[in-house]
């Protein structure tokens, strides 16, 4: 046992070793830059989403209040945060690391430089390099087209740009498909290729919850932004279950305001009152006891 007991702490304080470590970053995504120079707007939409997927752990940038985990996640308005160049802040929140979760199937490309352009906002000596323009792209006017192969049960995206004039397949493109929830983006399956047709084909799941008619609100994107550029459609298709959401206070649960806490919830309280209060006074009937048994014993 006690062996045991050795093995697993050692393995904790390995583990915590291993995580307290510097990231290593690869050489190549160091100097990654966005393509886009940052803007109010940029800044704007990376707030609302780091408000809603990274202040829990990081807190407010510039107030000092990460949350106290190990390795801490640190405060990303201060220096050594910004010490981080944009290529090193885009891989590590694509890919994530330990207790930092990865963000790759959560948010899209641009989003993950919008974070970036609200956390260079707390840095007044920042000064942004914008990667140059991709010149390998034949295609212009690049559209995608969603469609519900309901027999199927798969949804079909088409990709097509004009090149020389005329509409033709954009082949070989990765693609991704997502639907809006409402704490982030939930990629459906993995990225697909397109087909010589410029198709990609995904499977729906039968149990996905969509609306009270089964719509599900999608976002599909090429993959490679450096080579296209930001291209991606919105389509609602009624793609999944219906579902009829329920008001969290409507019934009796945990968390009701409404003073309708579960019965069982209720009767576990009191009981415990009761079993706590019924110690308290059986305690104070055997001092009152001994204190008897004393005093007669002095009279003897």
């Amino acid at each position: 046992m006690k062996k045991l007991l050795y093995t697993i702490l050692l393995g904790l304080l390995i583990s915590n070793s291993i995580s307290a470590q510097d990231w290593i970053v690869p050489g190549a995504q160091k100097g990654k830059l966005a393509n886009f120079e940052f803007s109010e707007t940029n800044i704007e939409s990376g707030s609302s989403i780091f408000l809603t997927n990274c202040r829990t752990c990081h807190g407010i940038p510039g107030e000092g209040n990460p949350m106290p985990l190990v390795p801490p996640p640190g405060d990303p308005a201060d220096t050594k945060f910004q010490g981080n160049s944009d290529g090193e802040l885009y891989y590590k929140i694509r890919e994530g690391r330990g207790q930092m979760a990865s963000f790759k199937k959560v948010m899209t490309i641009s989003q993950v430089w919008d974070v970036i352009s609200y956390l260079r906002s707390f840095n007044s000596d920042y000064i942004q390099r914008v990667a140059a323009p991709a010149t390998d792209n034949r295609w212009t006017d690049l559209n995608i087209g969603l469609t519900l192969l309901s027999s199927e049960h798969q949804i079909r995206a088409e990709v097509s740009g004009m090149e020389d004039g005329n509409r033709t397949p954009v082949t070989g493109a990765e693609i991704r498909l997502m639907v809006k929830r409402k704490f982030g983006n939930l990629q459906l399956g993995e990225v697909i290729m397109t087909d010589l047709e410029g198709i990609a084909l995904f499977s729906a799941p039968l149990d996905l919850p969509g609306d009270e008619e089964g719509n599900l609100s999608l976002i599909v994107q090429l993959n490679d932004e450096e080579k296209f550029g930001l291209v991606l459609s919105e389509a609602v298709l009624a793609a999944g279950m219906p579902f009829t959401p329920v008001s969290l206070t409507a019934e009796r649960a945990m968390w009701n305001i409404n003073k309708k806490a579960p019965i069982w919830l209720i009767l576990t309280y009191c009981l415990g009152l009761l079993t706590a209060w019924g110690f308290i006074f059986y305690v104070m009937l055997q001092l009152k006891s001994i204190y008897k048994l004393g005093k007669e014993e002095e009279n003897h």
